[in-house]
């Protein structure tokens, strides 16, 4: 398992980026800012998106899930470093507390895609956040 977490976190290229030209997106309480996709081998299944996800209301948000029709599956999870082993976890749920603001980053939180359909993450798509008490959050993921 430790091999595995080491492969997917070495296929990206941590410090290389596409940004987003639309830096923001907003729903009911909820705003998301400077979204990028890891740039990641055209052969691999899977991309890496990062953004800053921002809870602009007076609760505590939850967030359950995430999905998108330029991939098979659409993953929270996070990467963390232990005993200078790279690993990765599945998060099921995500609180964010009022007014605070989650950094979805190279080696923190993150949406991984899987099962990326290749032509589609190479144009414009969308993921949709999936909150407990909101209605989906989409947001444009820009190549």
């Amino acid at each position: 398992m430790k091999f595995m977490g080491i492969l997917l976190l070495g296929s990206f290229q941590w410090n290389s980026f596409a940004t987003a030209e639309n830096d923001a997106s907003s729903s009911a309480g909820v705003e998301v800012v400077r979204v990028q996709l890891a740039k990641s081998p055209d052969v691999s299944p899977m991309r890496a998106i990062y953004f800053s996800l921002k809870n602009l209301s007076d609760k505590e948000l939850v967030l359950t899930g995430v999905s998108s029709p330029a991939a098979r599956h659409a993953m929270i999870h996070r990467s963390y470093l232990v005993d200078g082993v790279a690993k990765m976890e599945h998060i099921e749920s995500l609180t964010i507390k009022a007014k605070d603001t989650v950094d979805f980053a190279p080696g923190s939180y993150h949406v991984m895609l899987m099962g990326v359909d290749k032509e589609k993450v190479k144009q414009d798509f969308e993921i949709g956040l999936e909150f407990e008490s909101l209605p989906v959050t989409r947001v444009m993921v820009k190549p």
